[in-house]
């Protein structure tokens, strides 16, 4: 009892002394948690603002005096001073964060690049030269002047046909003419205008690549290096480095009209080197003209006729002539077939449109089952007319062809009694009327029998008039009897030719060319005479050109010494 006592005692003494000496033995203060803010979340580069940090205890009281030590979890986007001043570096995102008395706090901060405030475009020089290429220099600036380096810039060219331009700003010159490049950044925008010339002329030469050859039509996918030759007969052979391969590509000789019909056209798929398909134009055993689809086999050179998908026929009268005979595939991926009026005595098929004769077709392979008719075709719907057709009132179109670069269609019409035309159309055109057979290019046709006072909606962009023919002397380009159609030069062999139309008449054997420039023909050359009877031209892989005759040779056009 004594010693409890005494305790209780001793317990006693100790509280008192506490209480009596206890102000300099209060506990200390802990922080629980920071508070950090900025006055924005979100800056442009090179911007400050001075950060905010408050230390609370855990009831939430602010920490007097307290000191904070500031970081950046990446100091590319935003640095923080000691003193919790900001500092944008670069685009993105980074959390600041504030520590004080073993706790922290952050804040989320978002830094947008500076706004573009101008874009300037500009050139060494203000004219190029055809074939020319410059790597356009842009400066983007901001509000103050500065420049602003690492900016995404497009660019976009107010007419291809007169100059290109890719990424990176590199212009190249097509054509003869004005363009205008526009490189935008951002919203913003600058512009600089250019002129294109055509530089000297080349001497052109027509260089030998086969002779005995019954050569109707050559063509090639786009990039390859091969050639592919069709023949009358109904053969199409490879040629690979100028030797035309013994074995055929594709042998439809028992499918083929034995006459002088044949094989007329093929067109390979824009997708060809994925799925191997080649469309192929002929005149069968009754005469029709037909389509077909083939498919190339593991070996790149052979095609095999049982891989055989009809495509379309279509019926064609007494005398069997004028079958048109040409197909590619446009610049929207769709197959455009052209068709000739059926001949002698059938004048009246190009205008009559429940009829497929004397015709521009325009199918969807890829949209059905032989193909579809696509719904922007110009007669879908309309009752007694074939939905196929996308323009009409043409006699015997030899030899089309779409400019690789501005995606014209230019159409060849071979004439009846006086007159050549040469057309020229967007292929965004639809539903219209090339005029026969009311009329013979610009001209009243006597083959009309409702007269010219309707004339067709396109109008020739060249004519010219069969020599001792009414009209030869006011003609552009006297002397020839049937036109063949060419193709746009868009090789690299002869840049000043790039752009240029090139034609031929089958009679007088003359080659020529033009450029079309604002729907006129400029520019017009004779570059050879007397070539032969020339069937038809071909475009490679590259963009070069070739001539063939009825007498078996096959031409390269190329410079000539």
């Amino acid at each position: 009892m004594l010693a409890r006592c005494r305790s209780l005692v001793a317990a006693a003494f100790c509280v008192g002394a506490i209480t009596a000496c206890g102000s300099d033995s209060t506990p200390p203060i802990v922080t629980a948690r920071v508070d950090v803010t900025a006055p924005n979340a979100s800056l442009i580069v090179g911007a400050t603002e001075q950060l905010a940090a408050v230390a609370r205890t855990s009831d939430g009281s602010a920490v007097t005096a307290a000191t904070f030590t500031w970081t950046s979890d990446n100091v590319q986007v935003a640095s923080v001073s000691a003193s919790g001043l900001l500092t944008a570096v670069g685009a993105g995102s980074t959390t600041i964060h504030a520590t004080s008395g073993g706790a922290s706090g952050s804040v989320a901060i978002t830094v947008t690049p500076q706004p573009v405030a101008t874009v300037a475009i500009r050139a060494d020089t203000s004219t190029f030269t055809i074939g020319d290429t410059r790597t356009l220099v842009v400066t983007v600036k901001d509000a103050n002047g500065n420049d602003l380096t690492g900016r995404t810039v497009t660019f976009t060219s107010s007419d291809t046909s007169v100059a290109t331009v890719r990424t990176g700003g590199v212009l190249t010159a097509v054509s003869p003419g004005s363009v205008t490049i526009t490189a935008q950044s951002e919203g913003k925008s600058g512009t600089a205008t250019f002129t294109v010339v055509r530089g000297a002329l080349p001497h052109l030469a027509l260089q030998l690549i086969a002779s005995g050859v019954s050569g109707r039509f050559m063509s090639a996918p786009p990039g390859d290096s091969r050639l592919f030759l069709g023949t009358v007969d109904g053969r199409i052979f490879i040629i690979q480095n100028d030797q035309i391969l013994p074995d055929p590509f594709l042998d439809l000789r028992d499918r083929v009209n034995k006459g002088v019909n044949g094989l007329y056209a093929f067109a390979f798929h824009p997708q060809y080197a994925k799925n191997g398909f080649i469309y192929v134009d002929y005149v069968d055993t009754l005469f029709n003209n037909r389509v077909e689809r083939f498919t190339v086999s593991s070996d790149p050179n052979k095609v095999s006729t049982s891989t055989a998908q009809p495509i379309i026929e279509i019926d064609h009268p007494p005398p069997f002539d004028h079958y048109g005979g040409w197909m590619a595939f446009g610049p929207d991926g769709k197959l455009f077939i052209s068709t000739g009026d059926g001949g002698a005595g059938d004048s009246e098929n190009a205008q009559n449109k429940n009829l497929l004769l004397g015709k521009i077709l325009r199918l969807d392979v890829d949209g059905g089952t032989p193909y579809a008719v696509p719904a922007d075709n110009p007669f879908v719907g309309v009752a007694n007319v074939k939905p196929e057709i996308w323009a009409y009132g043409l006699r015997n179109p030899f030899r089309d062809s779409f400019d690789r670069v501005t995606g014209t269609l230019y159409v060849a019409d071979v004439g009846e009694d006086d007159w050549e035309e040469v057309n020229a159309v967007s292929p965004t055109r639809a539903g219209d009327d090339f005029g026969w057979n009311k009329l013979e290019a610009t001209h009243c046709s006597p083959e009309s029998t409702t007269g010219c006072s309707d004339p067709g909606s396109i109008v020739p962009v060249l004519e010219y008039s069969h020599p001792g023919r009414p009209g030869a002397l006011t003609s552009t380009h006297p002397t020839g009897c049937s036109v063949t159609g060419g193709y746009v030069y868009r090789g690299n062999k002869l840049p000043a030719l790039r752009g240029s139309y090139f034609y031929a008449d089958f009679c007088a054997g003359w080659i020529r060319s033009f450029r079309l420039q604002n729907g006129v023909p400029v520019d017009a050359q004779q570059w050879f005479d007397n070539v032969g009877s020339i069937m038809s031209f071909a475009e490679d892989g590259a963009g070069e050109l070739y001539v063939m005759t009825f007498e078996g040779k096959i031409y390269r056009i190329v410079p000539g010494p």
